[in-house]
């Protein structure tokens, strides 16, 4: 997902304003804890003021991570609901709190590829709609007394989601059928929801980059006539760099941009645009400047 971009933030506090100006009183019924960025934003939407909500990595790696803090882990074990994505991107989750334990990716459509299943459905709009679902059944269930609040931030929300949606398919309606290269193998989801085809360097399973694969690239990005390189914001660089050092050593120019595939979150910067949606406009943003230069 983006921490250092600059986003705009009125999406989220239009969705999480209505959320609190619907609600009667601003009790937090629920103690809530999330795994990583895009399943705590899915329940700041829903629960707006209705809940205390955590999020297990913060503005961690997701990949690999393991909990260490004491305070978290108390957290979670008083946690009415503990919300996780699942799909290898949090298995500590579950014995963080077995009874809280809830996925939020129930009916999600996973692309299966040679490294096996592309986890990174969040960053499909259509997918991440089923989430907000799940999420929102999730939370209703376990405080069924304010069932009618959840299930209207939910379709503020998913109105919210629709119309991003449409913006980026109006945005990105002339570059249907373009090629982006990607540091990393995860936005193939939202590559698909624009028509775009995603020719990454990296793949799913993060494998060390070989040189027979910096070449490749570097050919495919001539033939395709490809002048910018998407660099995932959580990603090192090292194999990128020399990929743009060979081409520049043949006098081709290439531009190295960021695109967050939001799996980190700060809880503190959240309410100051650190959303989900925020952050995926200035992917749309980004990745439509560059497609069109």
């Amino acid at each position: 997902m983006m921490k250092k971009l600059p986003v705009l933030a009125v999406l989220c506090l239009t969705v999480l304003g209505a959320a609190s100006c619907s609600s009667p009183s601003s009790d937090k019924n629920l103690k809530i804890a999330t795994t990583f960025a895009p399943v705590y934003d899915f329940a700041k939407r829903i629960a707006g003021d209705k809940a205390e909500i955590l999020t297990i990595v913060g503005d961690n790696e997701p990949n690999d991570f393991s909990p260490n803090s004491p305070k978290i882990s108390a957290f979670c074990e008083k946690a009415d609901l503990l919300l996780a994505y699942g799909h290898g991107m949090d298995p500590y989750a579950e014995a963080m709190n077995e009874d809280a334990y809830r996925l939020v990716t129930d009916g999600v459509n996973f692309i299966e590829t040679e490294c096996g299943e592309d986890p990174h459905a969040w960053l499909g709009i259509k997918e991440a709609e089923k989430m907000l679902k799940n999420t929102c059944d999730a939370i209703a269930s376990a405080d069924p007394e304010n069932r009618d609040f959840y299930v209207s931030n939910c379709q503020n929300a998913l109105g919210e989601f629709e119309a991003v949606y449409a913006e980026g398919k109006e945005l990105l309606k002339d570059d249907i059928g373009k090629a982006i290269v990607t540091s990393h193998d995860a936005f193939a989801y939202f590559a698909s929801d624009y028509g775009l085809t995603q020719y990454s360097i990296s793949d799913i399973a993060d494998h060390e980059v070989s040189a027979t694969r910096i070449d490749t690239v570097i050919q495919y990005i001539k033939a395709n006539n490809l002048h910018t390189i998407f660099v995932e914001e959580l990603d090192s660089v090292g194999y990128v760099a020399q990929i743009k050092s060979e081409l520049e050593k043949e006098n081709y120019a290439v531009e190295l941009k960021e695109l967050s595939a939001y799996e980190s979150v700060s809880e503190e910067e959240y309410p100051d645009g650190n959303d989900y949606l925020s952050v995926y406009k200035e992917d749309l943003k980004e990745l439509s400047e560059c497609l069109k230069a």
